[in-house]
């Protein structure tokens, strides 16, 4: 399995004005309508990687700019690291400052944003990954995210922490130009970060109480259901888009029963069970593998989808009892 996404880097200094505002409506689709009230020429100086299913970006924004939202079908969450952020909506105003992570852009609520100084990290995530990820068990229509705060100071560190790591692992596949960017790693990055920001963010799909639905889901929580949940996840494990919303279609249940079914029956989760199987797939390459040829433990890794050597390693010896390498060298 060698497909590969394309993974990019961007840095770009843009001080024309008219070319500042196309990139920003074309990186946030948003509209910057105020440029600087002095005469200093508008500028942006971002830096973008771009995964294909999602973009991660740090952004400086110069003097004070106003922006009007225009794409409703993304969800941006900005993370100030300098300056303030301000949205105006009705009579409603929220102001963020450093370290307070937020909603820069609702898809189910336009407004319009002011910036002051401001310095950012940012992560677009289309609306069709998140509804892809939630799969059937969710209520009908788009998702309503109820406040551009997450819904606890540590769901905010949690969220800090997911893009730190994820941003490192972009970087550390950018830097080294011999280095696989397969699709596994980059589509369980993009369900990462849209998993995160469903929990994150207090919303109508997965903040809400439904005790029918969850009788419902224990009910279905069958052998029957993990045989089928298992069978699709044995046959398509090489699937870079691989989600528990499959998973569950094709188990004829909804993603909640399929959890319920993996934790009753197997004491573990259908992603973690997805995991093992990938480990196995690593596992036959190592052992079929010829070192004189250059295969490295760490490409067999990337490829299926482990992208820190260090977590591979130990989960691997935990799985084997040695090393990779020594299954690699023997």
């Amino acid at each position: 399995m060698t497909a590969r996404q394309p993974l990019t880097r961007t840095h770009l200094v843009i001080d024309d004005p008219d070319q500042a505002r196309a990139y920003f409506e074309r990186l946030y689709g948003s509209r910057l309508l105020v440029g600087r009230s002095s005469d200093t020429p508008l500028s942006l100086d971002l830096t973008v990687r771009d995964a294909g299913r999602f973009r991660s970006a740090d952004i400086a924004l110069p003097g004070e700019l106003t922006h009007q939202a225009i794409r409703p079908d993304y969800l941006i969450v900005t993370t100030p690291l300098a300056g303030v952020a301000q949205y105006d909506q009705g009579k409603d105003t929220d102001r963020f400052s450093a370290g307070q992570v937020h909603l820069g852009s609702r898809p189910d609520l336009g407004c319009r944003a002011h910036s002051r100084g401001l310095r950012a990290q940012t992560v677009t995530l289309p609306m069709s990954l998140l509804v892809r990820l939630a799969g059937d068990d969710r209520p009908p229509g788009p998702p309503r995210f109820t406040d551009r705060r997450p819904v606890t100071a540590a769901a905010q560190a949690h969220w800090r922490a997911t893009v730190d790591y994820l941003d490192g692992v972009l970087d550390g596949l950018l830097d080294d130009p011999d280095a696989p960017a397969p699709l596994l790693i980059l589509g369980s990055a993009a369900r990462l970060l849209a998993a995160t920001a469903l929990a994150v963010f207090p919303n109508t799909w997965t903040h809400r109480d439904d005790p029918a639905a969850d009788r419902a889901a224990r009910a279905d929580a069958t052998p029957t259901t993990l045989a089928r949940a298992v069978a699709h996840i044995d046959a398509h494990y090489g699937d870079p888009d691989l989600s528990i919303a499959d998973i569950a279609a094709a188990a004829c249940a909804t993603p909640r029963a399929v959890q319920y079914a993996f934790r009753r029956h197997r004491g573990t989760t259908p992603m973690a069970y997805l995991r093992q199987v990938r480990l196995a797939a690593a596992h036959a390459d190592l052992s079929a593998a010829d070192p004189t040829t250059g295969v490295t433990v760490t490409a067999v890794a990337t490829r299926w989808g482990f992208a820190h050597p260090g977590r591979f390693a130990a989960a691997y010896r935990a799985a084997y009892g040695v090393p990779p390498s020594h299954t690699l060298h023997t």
